[in-house]
């Protein structure tokens, strides 16, 4: 995720020379993987793993920052935000059931948009991705052909363009004509791709935005429920397809592991407090106050070998 290059960015910055952090993007399945292994200090997802998983891999789990994922169209002659999709459409549309983009089903939400006779290219992650599994779930929720389907690597209908990772995704969809698939609203922006209004719980078409993602998680129950999902909340100006993104810390780092596990919690704390211009500028929405308490208190639990505080909360 681009917005944990510019914590890191800032971060060394105020570090002044002291020890580095390095961070490769991949997708949620690889930072899963990764950090379990121990072969990185922490690992990002855009998933959120139970209390179970937690537990099975020793692993602290700290939410970091609110995160909007949008459809997004190559089409020729439909503007930005122009073209209108809904749940239901969408969900027939990735499973192969919805082939052109004239199909009376996407001209009845669209009647004043001459939509081309061209294929639908549908464009998807390769890779175990934690945006792939929130954008699933939200097809799931009003078609129940996409429940058993769902997940980090879905089992997608029909034949799909696979690119290896989040920028072929967005190289690929730049690249064919009639293309639709789905990525964080940072890459939106820094992409300029071209998103559609999506219509939300309340039946409204929304367009996605900060202020889109702000008021679902102001809807979502979220500041009262620390479970409650982001995925369709109500609310007038709701963007639905809204989600968490976290970053997961060994438990119970050893001697030889300590220093990079205190190190990667001092980045994730200088986040938390200082990142927030950060966040908006990247395209992603603070956590509420009472999340932003739990991960403070994720990182509180992460212990050295001897029981010794990692990182001290200012």
């Amino acid at each position: 995720s681009r917005i944990y290059a510019a914590w890191i960015e800032g971060f060394s910055a105020s570090k002044q020379g002291s020890a580095t952090v390095q961070y490769a993007g991949t997708g949620s399945g690889e930072g899963v993987r990764a950090i379990t292994a121990r072969e990185v200090a922490f690992g990002a997802s855009d998933e959120r793993l139970s209390p179970q998983e937690l537990a099975k891999r020793k692993l602290v789990q700290v939410p970091a920052v609110v995160l909007g994922i949008a459809p997004v169209v190559n089409l020729p002659g439909v503007g930005v935000g122009e073209l209108r999709l809904d749940s239901a459409v969408l969900a027939d549309i990735f499973l192969g059931r919805i082939k052109q983009w004239n199909d009376p089903a996407v001209v009845a939400l669209n009647p004043r948009l001459q939509l081309p006779a061209l294929p639908i290219r549908r464009v998807v992650s390769a890779q175990a991705s934690g945006t792939t599994a929130a954008f699933t779930s939200f097809l799931a929720l009003s078609s129940p052909d996409w429940k058993p389907l769902a997940g980090l690597s879905p089992r997608w209908p029909g034949e799909v363009v696979a690119a290896p990772g989040s920028d072929a995704v967005v190289d690929s969809l730049r690249k064919l004509p009639g293309a639709i698939g789905f990525v964080g609203y940072d890459r939106v922006r820094s992409a300029g791709l071209n998103p559609v209004s999506l219509k939300n719980a309340d039946g409204r078409f929304v367009s996605i935005s900060s202020i889109s993602q702000q008021a679902a998680v102001n809807r979502s129950g979220l500041r009262d429920n620390l479970n409650a999902s982001l995925l369709n909340a109500p609310g007038p100006d709701s963007w639905p397809l809204t989600t968490l993104s976290y970053l997961l810390l060994d438990a119970a780092p050893t001697a030889a592991s300590a220093a990079a596990t205190s190190l990667a919690a001092q980045l994730i704390h200088w986040g938390l407090v200082n990142g927030d211009a950060n966040v908006r500028n990247n395209g992603y929405v603070p956590l509420p106050p009472n999340v932003q308490a739990v991960a403070f208190a994720s990182l509180a639990s992460v212990r050295g070998p001897g029981g010794e505080v990692l990182v001290v909360l200012r």
